[in-house]
């Protein structure tokens, strides 16, 4: 993600304190490792609670939650073409 400036950060940090990597997750920033946060496993754990508080958490979170009932559902919606496909090319012999 770009660095965006605003009249409080007037230019974008290369190093330092505030220069953390990142990944982004749906839009959001996440830290790629606890060494790389100014604060550690403490500031790693308040970012992730505003995170899991919020909608986009949420959705994250119940997404997580349902991924076997997803992915069960998708491979069971595959299998089910694939018989339809063949009952049809059986029928139209």
């Amino acid at each position: 993600m770009a660095c965006k400036t605003t009249e409080a950060v007037t230019e974008c940090p290369t190093s330092g304190d505030f220069f953390v990597e990142t990944k982004s997750v749906m839009g959001i920033c996440i830290p790629r490792s606890i060494d790389s946060i100014p604060g550690g496993q403490d500031a790693l754990d308040q970012i992730l609670s505003v995170f899991d508080s919020s909608s986009a958490g949420a959705s994250v979170n119940d997404v997580q939650k349902a991924s076997k009932a997803l992915n069960v559902s998708l491979l069971l919606s595959v299998v089910w073409c694939l018989v339809f496909i063949y009952l049809m090319s059986f029928m139209a012999e």
